[in-house]
């Protein structure tokens, strides 16, 4: 599964599926000086099939009113600090977690952990713990399952002319998003005279399963997607570890001129 960005600055991007269809969009108005500043996570009501070519950004407080009209529901915000913990607001059951209208620290909703603080974790729909890691160029989702290899389970991929932000691209960035992990992240992996072998949990349900219907049962399980509710706190996340990232890319390389122009811009 796919998440194509219209912006490689996440906040203020339209988030497409492969076929074009908009699935969730980010605002972060302009205010003025002193005032945070505040992204809005926005998601696409269900059965309403809004395409990319027919959204233009309206200004300011007309915004989120021809959002709705345009099928739109708020699904969160982040409210941007500098010196103190940023605040998250979520507008629904997000993932599970109901978050009070006056929101949560950054450092409760998502703490930081790992050398460095170059690790953001929160705790899936699922029960499971998730982490972001932060790197130079792209932030990736793993599952905490007590392995010393975790399975990947979001990746974003920049666009492929990013050191030039003035340039308009048709491959635009994307988060990868792999929604067959669940049965990976279940081996059990062991290494004997070199040779991986893999004991999959799902491998012996399907050996224990009786019928081609119970067999066909597990299999469209594995290759099920992932559930709303994980998918629209996954996307949430991103938005705010994606801008922790570029900051920091930014505080690494502050004479390259495309970082400055992206700090602006973002």
């Amino acid at each position: 599964m796919k998440l194509v960005f219209s912006d490689d600055f996440v906040r203020h991007a339209t988030i497409s599926d492969e076929l074009g269809n908009v699935l969730y969009k980010v605002t972060t108005p302009c205010e003025r000086i002193g005032t945070p500043r505040v992204s809005t996570v926005w998601k696409a009501t269900p059965g309403r099939v809004i395409h990319a070519d027919g959204l233009t950004p309206p200004l300011e407080t007309e915004r989120e009113q021809e959002l709705i009209n345009q099928g739109f529901k708020q699904l969160g915000e982040i409210e941007w600090h500098t010196f103190t913990p940023s605040k998250l607001r979520v507008f629904e059951s997000v993932g599970g977690l109901d978050v009070l209208s006056e929101g949560m620290d950054s450092k409760e909703f998502i703490p930081a952990k790992g050398r460095l603080c170059r690790e953001r974790a929160f705790k899936g729909p699922d029960g499971h713990s998730y982490r972001w890691e932060l790197g130079c160029l792209k932030c990736t989702l793993y599952r905490d399952d007590g392995t010393s290899e975790p399975f990947p389970i979001a990746k974003y991929h920049r666009r492929r002319n990013f050191w030039l932000p003035f340039i308009k691209s048709q491959d635009g960035g994307y988060l990868e998003i792999n929604t067959t992990s669940r049965g990976v992240a279940d081996a059990d992996v062991k290494r004997t005279d070199s040779i991986s072998v893999a004991e999959s949990h799902t491998v012996c349900d399907t050996a224990s399963a009786t019928t081609g219907k119970d067999v066909e049962s597990l299999v469209l399980g594995e290759r099920s997607e992932l559930d709303g509710n994980m998918l629209d706190l996954l996307v949430f996340t991103f938005i705010y570890v994606e801008k922790l990232r570029k900051t920091r890319e930014f505080w690494m390389h502050p004479k390259d001129p495309w970082t400055v122009w992206g700090m602006i811009h973002a």
